[in-house]
């Protein structure tokens, strides 16, 4: 593993891989809100001149609507109907598509995009399915691909007495659990 300097902020992280290794980068939440998180990735992917970006669970595809300026194709992933409807009508983009399928097993080919971003998107699983979903994203990056995730540090949360409260959150991780499951799915992480 190359020699690593960690970056300790509190609330997210930010998981960025480019092939195998990934790299984790912590961003604070309170002065990174959604917008802020989707204006980092697409800076980020448009500087790896990524071409086409998945965004997984992107709901109502706000974030997908503020990276489609730096990106040349963008489409955005999620599993209810009603919001990917939404999102096709708001965001009328020659670059951006939208698609209706599950996280961990969608019907995209091996290796067909660049990079993948997924916010706020691993904590809503249980353990098998947080490894169906990161086995998922790995089978259809390509072989330089680079994955951006954010999840809530389930300690910083604690200490905010926050941890656990969201009845949606299934299975929040501690930045050393997440770790942990991102290199069982394959992925070597390089801190930075």
């Amino acid at each position: 593993m190359c020699p690593c300097q960690i970056f300790k902020f509190s609330e997210t992280k930010i998981v960025v891989g480019r092939d195998s290794p990934l790299k984790l980068k912590m961003i604070p939440i309170e002065t990174f809100e959604r917008e802020k998180l989707y204006d980092f990735a697409g800076k980020l992917l448009n500087a790896r001149k990524a071409h086409s970006v998945l965004d997984v669970a992107c709901g109502d595809g706000k974030g997908v609507g503020i990276i489609a300026s730096a990106l040349d194709d963008i489409t955005g992933l999620d599993l209810d109907q009603r919001l990917i409807e939404k999102a096709r009508i708001n965001f009328l983009y020659p670059n951006v598509h939208f698609a209706v399928g599950d996280a961990r097993k969608t019907k995209f080919p091996d290796a067909a995009f660049d990079a993948a971003v997924s916010s706020h998107t691993l904590e809503h699983f249980y353990e098998n399915d947080q490894k169906l979903f990161l086995s998922e994203v790995r089978r259809i990056l390509k072989p330089k691909g680079c994955l951006v995730l954010a999840t809530p540090d389930r300690d910083v949360w604690k200490l905010q007495g926050i941890a656990g409260m969201q009845e949606d959150h299934l299975r929040e991780l501690n930045r050393f659990e997440a770790e942990g499951l991102i290199r069982e799915c394959g992925f070597e992480i390089q801190e930075i």
